[in-house]
């Protein structure tokens, strides 16, 4: 309800200050509710994600994961500018079975949060390892950012739960939402971390 009592509030104060004639108060507060506006809208799509992942009945293909990979970094270019993240050299993905739309939210989540999160002008890598005794891949991205402590990571997955700057906005919805996507397809999430060495998320 956050962002929409904001919005509400936001919108009574431009009506006031435009009975008062205050033109420059009214813009500044509809930039505001416009703002918040934008955060109940990602709030509300990902709650819908969140729900929908659980009944969603899909189909899994082999799939070129640099095909999601490359929609996520496009989605993500907006991100990377506000928080002057770079991302390294890319490496050949192999194939995966899955399902194309999900994991282009999986990546599109690492990669936001490592830019979000990976401290000033953010350094990002994305690789994978072959995982032979368990006949799979791990795909991850590594950001070089505070690290997170080894008692706050078992949250990270929960939903609502957010750590680190509040200047980050969210609700802590996300890691649970790429927790249920994985969970669906058959896989498994985590993240490697310690303080002041950076977070891999997998």
């Amino acid at each position: 309800k956050g962002p929409l009592a904001v919005l509400k509030g936001r919108l009574e104060l431009a009506a006031m200050f435009s009975a008062q004639g205050d033109q420059a108060k009214v813009t500044t507060n509809l930039e505001s509710a416009a703002k918040s506006a934008e955060r109940l809208t990602t709030s509300i799509d990902e709650l819908l994600l969140l729900a929908g992942v659980r009944k969603a009945s899909v189909s899994s293909g082999t799939i070129d994961m640099n095909v999601p990979l490359g929609e996520a970094l496009e989605n993500c270019e907006n991100v990377f500018r506000q928080h002057g993240a770079t991302v390294a050299a890319l490496p050949a993905l192999p194939p995966a079975v899955a399902h194309g739309p999900w994991i282009s939210h999986v990546w599109s989540n690492f990669l936001s949060n490592a830019a979000k999160y990976g401290g000033p002008a953010a350094q990002i890598s994305i690789g994978f390892r072959d995982r032979p005794e368990t006949g799979m891949i791990r795909y991850w991205v590594k950001d070089c950012g505070d690290g997170i402590p080894a008692d706050l990571q078992a949250s990270l997955f929960v939903p609502f739960s957010r750590i680190g700057s509040d200047r980050v906005e969210g609700h802590g919805l996300g890691l649970s939402i790429v927790q249920r996507i994985v969970g669906r397809l058959g896989g498994n999430v985590g993240v490697e971390s310690a303080p002041g060495q950076g977070a891999l998320f997998w």
